[in-house]
């Protein structure tokens, strides 16, 4: 598809989709009943089954205003307007391939991580295709999207009752989708975060048997040449821990299916690695838990749980600076298992702009857009703070870095003249500018028509 028609086509599915006010919103898959239920985190009020799934979903992401669900036993993504709570659109992925996470690397692109085909799959949601299928290791799982990189973790599942296979996080080069490192962890790798000073770690749950939960550290910058990413470090938690967040301060929290009575939720500082509760001595949440959600507005982690498995699904919000659960929501929908968090969107401020919470900064839309050939790019903040604005390609690729300075508080703004970071003229096309305000980051999507 040629670049002009390429963004008519996308503008096209933007003016079909209806915006309505929508308050700072949790989205929970059912994954018993197939469908999604929400609830209003200002109110508490739940809404349950909103909108109808497809078979196994295992995924829940908010991007852009919208929310996506990945149906790991159709083999599809779903995208939902949180406006109407309608299903607006589906695309079909590789039937059997059973994919397991998504993230976006662009403004209209994701990698889906396939766990049986042992693939990613790179898919345009402009045109509802797959790109290109990039081979990786044996049952990938979690994908983490840092700048230009993506990295995957491979769990080693070779098949009901044989052994792990050696564990894997591979790294990918998403501006010429192709693998350029493969480094070894621990035992069954399942997730993979950035914690504050720029590492990445890597849980690895073991193999519920011999090997027990653990989490790799991995510097991007080891090495005498410091440009060789490696694990530096290995933490033991124990247990069988199934995900993992980190919180803007640094303090990690791995959360561990349990014992049918409690969920146990490990902690320790991914800063230097100290290890505050393991399987020894665990916090403990809601049993039948497998997913965990730093909200750093709220300073709290949301893990969603069942009292039996398969049963009805709560929500429970836990106080990180408390460590403990502070409040647990009514009956949410049927084998709530993962959530996500939708910022709030308004859409009829008389300035137009999008007043998402929370308090930390305010970004407002640019203009002109669409733009030709330049465009401003516009934020408010509350207090001074370190503020970056980066410009990326369809392609998750960085195009050019506007801002990375400290900033006082009040209305600032940067303006992009349409060139990359080498002085050449970027080409006719969609882009997302990131402004990243503190732990707080923030996106807009732009139109450049040359």
């Amino acid at each position: 598809m040629k670049s002009t028609q390429k963004i008519l086509f996308i503008l096209f599915i933007l003016s079909t989709v209806t915006f309505a006010d929508v308050p700072r919103t949790l989205y929970t898959i059912n994954a018993s009943a197939e469908t999604i239920s929400k609830m209003d985190l200002n109110s508490k009020m739940i809404t349950q089954n909103i909108a109808t799934t497809g078979q196994m979903p295992n995924k829940i992401l908010a991007f852009d205003d919208m929310i996506y669900i990945l149906d790991s036993g159709t083999s599809d993504i779903k995208m939902l307007n949180p406006g109407t709570d309608q299903i607006v659109r589906t695309i079909v992925l590789t039937p059997g391939a059973n994919p397991w996470d998504m993230e976006f690397v662009g403004v209209d692109r994701v990698y889906v991580s396939n766990w049986v085909a042992n693939t990613v799959s790179v898919v345009d949601l402009s045109t509802g295709s797959i790109i290109k299928d990039i081979t990786v290791g044996k049952g990938p799982e979690d994908i983490l999207i840092l700048d230009n990189l993506a990295f995957v973790t491979n769990t080693g599942y070779a098949g009901w009752g044989l052994p792990y296979e050696q564990g894997t996080v591979m790294i990918i080069d998403i501006s010429a989708d192709r693998i350029i490192d493969t480094i070894a962890v621990p035992t069954n790798p399942q997730k993979v975060v950035l914690a504050p000073d720029g590492r990445v770690h890597v849980l690895c749950t073991g193999d519920y048997v011999e090997h027990a939960g653990r989490v790799a550290v991995i510097d991007l910058q080891s090495g005498q040449m410091q440009n060789k990413p490696a694990v530096i470090d290995t933490i033991e938690l124990g247990g069988a821990p199934g995900d993992l967040d980190i919180t803007s301060d640094g303090k990690a929290y791995a959360i561990d299916w349990g014992d049918g009575l409690n969920g146990f939720l490990y902690a320790y500082n991914a800063v230097d690695g100290t290890v505050w509760h393991d399987s020894d001595n665990p916090l403990k949440v809601g049993p039948n838990t497998g997913q965990v959600l730093y909200d750093e507005h709220e300073e709290c982690l949301w893990i969603p749980y069942m009292k039996e498995w398969g049963g009805d699904g709560y929500v429970q919000k836990f106080d990180v600076a408390m460590d403990s659960v502070v409040w647990i929501s009514d009956v949410i929908g049927n084998g709530t298992q993962k959530i996500t968090i939708l910022e709030s969107v308004t859409t009829n401020a008389a300035d137009g702009a999008d007043h998402s919470a929370p308090n930390t900064f305010l970004l407002l839309p640019n203009y002109p857009n669409p733009f030709n050939p330049a465009t401003t790019i516009r934020f408010d903040l509350s207090s001074s703070n370190i503020v970056s604005v980066d410009i990326f390609n369809a392609s998750g690729q960085l195009i050019k870095t506007l801002m990375n300075q400290p900033m006082g508080a009040g209305q600032h703004s940067v303006q992009w003249d349409g060139m990359d970071k080498s002085g050449q003229a970027a080409a006719s096309g969609t882009y997302l500018a990131r402004v990243k305000v503190g732990g707080e980051m923030k996106s807009l999507r732009m139109v450049l028509a040359r």
